[in-house]
């Protein structure tokens, strides 16, 4: 995501979108019955709430 900021900040006008798989704890886990932890994606590896939060303020002071 720093990446496309920077790309951004830079002049880069065709980027207009950005996608975060987030959810409220880092990782992945795999799709067990009965051996689940909340939070966690059984999808695909995400970040966690806290570095989501971070990157989103990083974002909007970037561009603003």
């Amino acid at each position: 995501m720093l990446d496309v900021l920077a790309q951004r900040q830079a002049g880069e006008a065709n980027l207009v979108a950005l996608m975060l798989e987030s959810h409220l704890f880092e990782g992945k886990q795999p799709l067990k019955p009965g051996a689940l932890r909340y939070g966690v994606s059984v999808t695909d590896a995400c970040v966690g709430w806290e570095t989501t939060e971070h990157l989103l303020k990083t974002a909007a002071e970037r561009l603003s």
